[in-house]
């Protein structure tokens, strides 16, 4: 059994490697290793920044996202602990997000009732999505 985060669990997935990723409203995205259910990663966030997503890429690289509460959200590579990129538009906490196959664009979907399309550039702080889809209401 997996020592349990000290928060609610808002994504779990299985990485490329093997591993688990899981990500919490504790502030933490942790990699578990399978076969001891040990935790063997954690990326902590400050108070006020949730982790909502984790994701693994073809080259068995181990990614979190990251929302503030005004909508700025940062991708982060777990191992690093390094800032990826920075993405800021949204109005409200991103709630959900997708990265690409090719891992070259970034969806995320948010409480303002938008989804927005971010191209993936290391090191990079966007603005401005490739794309915004709007047209969700409340009711």
């Amino acid at each position: 059994i997996f020592a349990p985060h000290d928060d609610g669990v808002v994504a779990a997935i299985f990485a490329r490697d093997g591993s688990i990723l899981t990500a919490s409203v504790d502030r933490t995205a942790r990699v578990w290793d399978i076969q001891t259910a040990e935790c063997i990663q954690i990326l902590k966030r400050p108070r006020g920044e949730v982790i909502v997503a984790v994701f693994s890429t073809r080259q068995s690289l181990n990614l979190a996202l990251s929302t503030l509460q005004e909508g700025t959200a940062k991708l982060w590579n777990i191992a690093t602990q390094q800032c990826i990129q920075t993405f800021k538009s949204h109005r409200a906490y991103i709630t959900a997000a997708t990265l690409s196959r090719d891992c070259s664009q970034l969806l995320t979907a948010s409480w303002d009732r938008s989804v927005k399309l971010w191209p993936v550039q290391a090191f990079r702080k966007t603005r401005k999505p490739a794309m915004t889809l709007l047209g969700h209401s409340n009711g």
